[in-house]
Formats: structure tokens, sequence, C-alpha cells
């Protein structure tokens, strides 16, 4: 698990730590120095670097990172692209420092974009140190010619972001106007929120982190990155002498004559994801593994009673994966909500409840939508949730009083009284009809485990794309099926 901090809390620690421990070009001395030992662990003694320096603290992290390769035997160029009086501060140090040095590499200031253009024939690896975290406007004019000068295809030399890729929004991931394609982000000091949010996570490359010498407290993370290969220490162990009945019972509520497969899917995700036991409460549509009990609703049977028979001896429900919308289903929705039980409600079950409100819950609930569910539940457009996928996982939370999987590139859990988690991955293979459904029955055999729904929702969505990849390993993400996650 990765703390992540957002540029108000990092512009904070920075100025705690400056306060309290560490003088501020000492900092910038570290972050350089660790930006050019990355380098040297890629490129031979001798071979080119290129610094692009802004004119604040993160064009001084370059300007060191410049320093050191210089005295370790590269040939370094420097392109600052701000005039050589406007630095200040702990910039203006680190550029003096590097003016001092004997034979100083060749510097050059207010550069323009086709002169960086020149420079990058002639280089093998760029460090990117343009912008860092207070960038907040979007680039414009000369610095946004220059990055698109770096992100020109193809090119021939290696990229290596300070701390973020420039342009970048800390926050949420946006790109500001234009922003830098890196082949590796170091991450100086924490992890930015925005940088496991698309589209900037598909910016970064290689992501690696480096430390500085900040410490960040509780109060400083705003969310926390999780990968797949994480799951172990979340996920729980079955002891050599269980049998199905310590592994819950799960009772879905799902399909349709329109979606029958999407029932079958979430069915398999939920015994795949570890259920003991699934109930399959249907309307005559029936699609389903043989593992499953089916609970089809009798001819004459009542509704009410339908569901408690499906439901019995439940510890958990899941609802809406490959319905329709329509009264009857509104009603079944409103007749469920009523029990104490934890329950899962996916695809159209979640339109229902965009169009007609949540029903009073008397149990924990998870709610599981994509980006355009999401704005029908919010109310408002779809880009406005991909702008900022955090906080519209935690608006949706707060609304509905619920625990929330905002699935997408870097899918956010947000509710339940925590700060939101993260599986930061963007995970092709599972752009493909149906592995919602998988995701939302996988999630559902945690929570009839007994997981807490916090803790079934993270675990749930890991074990999913640790599926993905395990998937991907035999074929192209494009020949990807949902029936292959949970075959």
């Amino acid at each position: 698990m990765t703390p992540l901090l957002s540029r108000a809390t990092m512009r904070d620690l920075d100025a705690r730590t400056i306060r309290e421990t560490t003088r501020g070009i000492m900092l910038m001395e570290r972050a350089g120095r660790v930006i050019a030992q990355v380098i040297r662990e890629r490129m031979v003694p001798g071979s080119r670097v290129l610094v692009i320096a802004g004119g604040g603290n993160n064009g001084g992290d370059g300007l060191i990172a410049a320093r050191w390769l210089h005295v370790w035997g590269y040939e370094v160029r420097v392109a600052c692209l701000r005039l050589e009086q406007t630095y200040a501060g702990d910039a203006r140090l680190a550029l003096m420092q590097l003016q001092q040095v004997r034979s100083s590499p060749s510097i050059a200031y207010g550069v323009s974009s086709e002169e960086i253009a020149t420079m990058l024939r002639h280089t093998d690896t760029v460090i990117d140190a343009i912008f860092g975290t207070g960038l907040t406007t979007p680039v414009r004019g000369s610095d946004a010619q220059v990055i698109a000068q770096i992100n020109q295809h193809p090119r021939s030399y290696y990229v290596v972001s300070a701390d973020l890729p420039s342009g970048v929004c800390a926050d949420t991931g946006q790109v500001l106007g234009v922003a830098v394609r890196a082949d590796l982000t170091l991450m100086l000091g924490a992890c930015k929120a925005g940088l496991t949010q698309s589209p900037g996570i598909m910016l970064i490359g290689e992501m690696r982190m480096a430390s500085i010498g900040m410490n960040p407290t509780n109060d400083d993370v705003v969310a926390r990155a999780w990968l797949p290969n994480e799951i172990a220490s979340v996920d729980t162990k079955r002891a050599p002498d269980a049998h199905k009945g310590d592994h819950g019972r799960l009772a879905v509520f799902a399909g349709s004559a329109k979606y029958p497969g999407a029932a079958c899917l979430c069915l398999r995700g939920a015994l795949r994801g570890g259920a003991g036991l699934v109930r399959f409460a249907h309307e005559g549509h029936a699609h389903m593994p043989e593992e499953v009990i089916p609970m089809p609703l009798g001819d004459d049977e009542e509704v009410e009673l339908w569901i408690a028979r499906a439901s019995e001896g439940a510890t958990a429900l899941l609802v809406g994966p490959g319905w329709s919308i329509d009264d009857t289903r509104w009603s079944l929705l409103c007749s469920l909500s009523k029990s104490t039980l934890p329950m899962l409600i996916d695809a159209d079950a979640l339109n229902i409840i965009a169009e007609r409100g949540l029903p009073t819950r008397f149990g924990p609930t998870v709610l599981t939508p994509h980006p355009r569910e999401a704005a029908r539940l919010l109310g408002c457009d779809l880009k406005e949730v991909q702008h900022d996928r955090i906080t519209a996982a935690r608006e949706l939370a707060v609304r509905y009083d619920a625990v929330v999987v905002l699935k997408g590139a870097g899918t956010v859990i947000a509710g339940g009284g925590e700060i939101p988690d993260i599986a930061a991955v963007c995970e092709p293979a599972l752009a493909s009809a149906g592995t919602g459904d998988v995701l939302s029955g996988m999630i559902a055999a945690k929570l009839a485990m007994g997981m807490q729904p916090r803790r079934a929702a993270l675990v749930g969505v890991l074990r999913h794309l640790e599926a993905a990849e395990h998937a991907s390993k035999n074929k192209s993400p494009h020949a990807v099926i949902a029936s292959d996650l949970v075959s």
C-alpha cells in the first residue's frame, strides 16, 4: 500500500519539513541526487543528458541532478526555460552551485521550443524538470511547445520526469493543456493522488518512489494506492479444514430475458470469488453454472415469499446485473432493500436508483458504478466524473451512505468512514462487456464471507485485476473476454 498526497498536503508537508528539520536547499539536493542516480543506473558515463528546467523548485531539482551527472562524467546540457535573473530562492542556489562546478556543463537560458528541438536530436536521456505539483493552470505558449517537442514520435531518447510528468494535475491526473509522456516518473517524497488516475496514470511510464527525508503523517494522506501483488496483505486464507458453510451464502437477484449472460458472469464471479454457496433467484430466464442453486419464481408465488425463500440463510445479497428498468424491478429493489444483510447493487439497479432514488436501506450497501452510471447517480455530466474521479466517488458515498466502487482505470473505492483506496493499475483486458458483472460477483462473495464492505470491495477489485493480468498472459488484451477471468 502506498500513501497518496494531494497538492495541498504535499505543500504543507514540504513547509513543515523545512520548518522543523531540513532546509529547503537540502531537500532539493536530495531530490536532485536521486534523479541523477536513476540516470546513472540506466546510462553509462559519457551518455548525453539534456536537463529541461522550469523556473520553480522542480527546475531546481533538475539543476542539481545536472550537477551530479556532470561530476560523474556524463555529457550534460541544461536548457533553462526562464531567463537567468528570474530564478529565485532555492532554485537560484541550485543554479549558482551548477555554475560554480569546474568545467561547468553547457547552460542555456530562455530556451525556445525550436532550440529544444535541436537539442533533442543530440541526446540519449531527457530529464523533465519543467513543472511540479504546484501547476494548477493549463500549460500554454512556449512551454506547451517545448512539451510537444519532448513528446515527438518517434523519439530516440529516454524521458525521466521529476516528481510527476510536467503538465499533469497532481490531484486529479488531468492533463493541464499538454503533458509530458514519460518513460519513468520518479516520485519525490510521496506519491501524488493524481498519478493513479487517467490520463495521468498513462503518462508516467515506469513508476518509482524516492525518499528524500519527508515523513507524511496520517493527516497528510488523502488516499491509498494498491497493486494486485499486494492482495495477500488484505485477503483471507482458507483453513485446511474449512467447509462451504464457513465461506458464506450469497443470494443473487439478476438476469432477464434480454441479458441472461450478465447473470451467469456475476454468478461465476461469485463462485471464483470464494463464496461457499450461491443461490440464483430468477424469473425463468435461467442461464447459470452448474454449481449454483436455482431459485426460480413460482408461477403463483408472491414476490415477498420468493425473496424470503431465496434469501433464507443468506449472508449477503447481489442485485442488478442483467436487469431491465421497469416497475417490477423497482418493486423488487424496494423489497430487497428492507433486508439487514449487506447488499451489492450494480448495473440496471443503479440506473433505477438514479431515476427513483435509493430505497431506505437497513443494512450495509455497496454500489459499483462505471463512470456513466456514476454520472447518472450524481445528476451530472460524464466529463465531470472523469475530471475528478476521487471526488466523484466520495460524493457518491456520502449521498447514498454506501461504499462506492467507481470502476475504470485507477478504480476508486470510497465510503465507510475511511479515505479512498485506489487500484493504481490500467488493465486494458478489462475493456470488454461483462467484466463488471464478474467484479460484482467477486465483491459480493467477499461480503458473503463476512468481510466488512470496504475491505470486501478492495479485495474484490484486486482479485479482479489479478484475474485480468493472468488472462492476458497467454493472449492479447484485445482477445480477453469476461469469461476468461473466471475460467
